[in-house]
């Protein structure tokens, strides 16, 4: 959708299941897809990176999920149905507040019918804001940030 918003604050209505892809397997954590805030301003979202994507260096997706897991705090990610509302704010608001980036949402992580393990991510691609799925075995970094809320984005 390319219609503009002035305003940063990004509304989810948690009630409304995420548009998983035809090719989904299982959702990984679907007791996550109601946890989160109904309302919150973009700028309270901050772009989280595993130690290990910082200064030039590549991570595997999979250790990124672990840790989130291990320290238990992949209910503080984005999931699904925020990238779905970022991307209804547009190409303008996008490119504002993620530049180049491929924004992740590992609150959403899901096994493909291939046996793979996806996660989502909104970029930019011909001018568009669209949502696609990297899989876990795949390298990140750091062009590849979680989105967090920012009370819980510290570990």
């Amino acid at each position: 959708m390319s219609t503009e918003f002035a305003d940063n604050i990004i509304r989810v209505d948690r009630s409304v299941r995420p548009s998983y892809p035809y090719w989904i397997k299982t959702v990984i954590h679907p007791e996550l897809e109601k946890i989160g805030p109904s309302k919150y301003d973009i700028s309270l979202v901050k772009q989280w990176l595993h130690k290990d994507q910082k200064n030039g260096r590549c991570i595997r997706g999979n250790k990124i999920y672990t840790h989130f897991k291990v320290t238990d705090t992949l209910k503080t990610c984005l999931g699904l149905r925020d990238l779905e509302e970022i991307q209804k704010k547009g190409i303008v608001f996008f490119r504002e507040h993620f530049q180049c980036k491929a924004v992740f949402g590992w609150k959403s992580v899901l096994w493909d019918s291939n046996g793979n393990l996806n996660v989502p991510y909104l970029h930019e691609d011909g001018g568009s804001v669209v949502i696609r799925w990297k899989w876990l075995d795949s390298d990140w970094n750091d062009g590849n940030p979680a989105l967090r809320i920012a009370s819980s984005s510290q570990r």
